[in-house]
């Protein structure tokens, strides 16, 4: 879905842009100030300046540099990986961010309310299951221009493990496609527009009426690119299941319910690492009966 008259004003949109892209020439050194040793074990995303965390030899990776910071719960930010460099005029990348992921959050939850009362609930239903503790994280993404752009992806084929996902797309260079009768197709790119994702969670909670998004990126031969998607998941120890009622009638399973931090932990580690789909692999018990088969 693409989001406009959200609330983001298109100062505070073009200047998250501009820091991003700033924050990526910086010289490595000074990138590195917000980095993690990635030879630490890893079971989640690195938070901070890294490339995702490599879990097994041969290991396919992307075509991607990303900045990822959880910006809620407020108890949850870090602020030794949040970049005091680069500064836009009298605006520091802190500031910016702080007032960028308040309007952000604002506008989530905005969108769940929508979401609650297309399948005939209460508006308010899913912004209970997200409610002060969920999380909600950050990644900037910069996707160099690549001589190979025709072999290489910027980022594998997947769907996002949150509730929705909310991104502040490249309006300069296209390279977002989303996954469509087994075709890929190009996602245009609309001046001052928010895109809204469907993640995993809100598929499983609402047995499949709302479907998560398969999306990819793609590189460019020339010119690079850059976007911020802001994951808005419930907190890891909520239970994660199909709602039993939706539009007035039972609704019968079609996911087993299970713990949210086990599901988040199988999606990296098990799943998206390895190029497969959480939501349909059936030795994680989520998945009991599927109609939609894809091989990534």
């Amino acid at each position: 879905m693409q989001a406009v008259g959200h609330g983001i004003s298109k100062d505070l949109m073009n200047k998250m842009r501009k820091l991003g892209k700033e924050f990526f020439e910086l010289p490595l050194q000074e990138r590195m100030k917000v980095g993690r040793n990635l030879e630490v074990e890893q079971k989640d995303w690195v938070e901070g300046y890294a490339h995702d965390p490599v879990e097994f030899q041969d290991q396919k990776l992307d075509w991607i540099d990303r900045l990822y910071l959880q910006i809620f719960p407020e108890n949850h930010i870090k602020l030794q990986f949040w970049p005091e460099n680069p500064a836009v005029g009298r605006w520091c990348c802190r500031e910016s961010l702080d007032e960028f992921r308040l309007k952000m959050k604002e506008f989530a939850n905005q969108t769940l309310r929508v979401l609650a009362e297309l399948v005939g609930l209460r508006d308010d239903f899913f912004t209970d299951r997200l409610d002060d503790e969920a999380i909600m994280a950050s990644s900037c993404n910069f996707y160099p221009p690549c001589p190979r752009s025709e072999q290489v992806l910027g980022f594998r084929p997947h769907s996002d493990r949150s509730g929705i996902t909310v991104l502040l797309p490249d309006t300069n260079i296209l390279g977002l496609q989303v996954l469509k009768d087994e075709t890929w197709h190009q996602v245009p790119a609309f001046p001052h527009a928010l895109l809204v994702n469907i993640g995993d969670q809100m598929e499983i909670m609402t047995n499949g009426i709302f479907k998560s998004a398969v999306h990819r990126a793609v590189t460019n031969k020339e010119k690079p690119r850059i976007s911020m998607a802001n994951f808005y998941s419930m907190a890891p120890n909520k239970g994660l299941g199909p709602i039993e009622r939706l539009e007035g009638e039972v609704t019968v399973p079609i996911y087993q319910t299970m713990n949210v931090e086990d599901y988040l932990k199988a999606y990296v580690v098990d799943c998206h690492i390895k190029r497969k789909r959480a939501i349909h692999n059936q030795n994680l018990s989520l998945r009991l009966q599927s109609s939609f088969k894809m091989n990534l």
